[in-house]
């Protein structure tokens, strides 16, 4: 990669880790701190994380939503391939249209909610 590509890529890169990353390590850290009377004090506590780490029924949650998004990533892809395909060589210009406006209509109702 030349460095002309990475001058253009950089601000995006900065923008996103800003954004991204900025909260996540905030988050993380904010884990660690202590909570007496309904207040955050700073204080390097392992308290959280060893009783989130040991109550069995959030090990049951993070199973089940693993599970759920596993069975859910299985069923999108063997639903998505074949109309992928369809859509790319077995249907007309027209239904093709038809189908991708038909498509992109539910990333829209960021707009109207």
């Amino acid at each position: 990669m030349n460095r002309f590509a990475l001058a253009f890529r950089l601000p995006i890169i900065v923008w996103q880790g800003l954004f991204f990353l900025g909260p996540l390590i905030f988050m993380i850290a904010m884990s660690f701190f202590l909570v007496k009377n309904y207040r955050m004090e700073e204080a390097f506590e392992l308290k959280n994380w060893a009783r989130m780490l040991t109550r069995g029924y959030v090990w049951d949650s993070y199973w089940y939503t693993l599970g759920l998004a596993a069975s859910v990533t299985v069923v999108a892809t063997l639903v998505a391939f074949p109309a992928a395909f369809a859509l790319a060589f077995r249907v007309s210009e027209a239904a093709r249209r038809w189908a991708i406006f038909l498509l992109i209509i539910p990333f829209f109702t960021s707009y109207l909610v």
